[in-house]
Formats: structure tokens, sequence, C-alpha cells
């Protein structure tokens, strides 16, 4: 998981399934940082038919950007599409070279 996540909002449900690492953004070279959306799940857990009013869907914050010094970050997000396609919801980033 990334830094600065709720961990009340995406607690982990059932420690027999998936639990994801969390990155520790004091280990980045100076300069260097983790960029995510902190608000939308960019993945879900596989262990039942999604259902949004499921009380057992675990939701995960564990998709985004590691960004060099030298790169400014204009915006990112993460597109809530209800993980109608595959495990993850999309996310993006707009991004310049300084």
């Amino acid at each position: 998981s990334f830094p600065g996540i709720n961990p009340e909002r995406f607690a982990v449900k059932n420690l027999d399934y998936f639990i994801p690492g969390n990155l520790n953004a004091a280990a980045l070279a100076e300069g260097w940082r983790y960029v995510t959306d902190l608000q939308t799940p960019s993945s879900r857990l596989l262990n039942e038919p999604y259902s949004p009013d499921s009380g057992n869907t675990q939701l995960y914050v564990i998709d985004g950007f590691l960004v060099s010094p030298n790169v400014e970050v204009i915006s990112y997000e993460t597109f809530d599409l209800g993980f109608k396609h595959t495990d993850h919801n999309p996310v993006k980033i707009k991004a310049v070279l300084k």
C-alpha cells in the first residue's frame, strides 16, 4: 500500500487472503516520491463476485507512480469503473519533465 492510505477505509478484512506490502517513502532517495489517489480503490480481491455493497469485498490502493525529481506532476487520478473489466481500476497521471 502507498503511504497515507486510510487504514480504516481500506482495512484488511481477512488475513487468509492477499495482504499488500507497505511502501516506505522514507526509503526513497531525496526528491523521489510516490503519487497515488488515496481516496479511490485501484484494486479488489477476487474472492467473490464484485458487489460494491458487500461488506466482504476487499478493496486496495496498490496502483500508483514512483516519480523522480525531474518530473513535475500535473494531475493524477484513479477512475472508479466499478471493476467492470478487471480487478483493477485504471490509474492516470499527467506529468512533464522539468
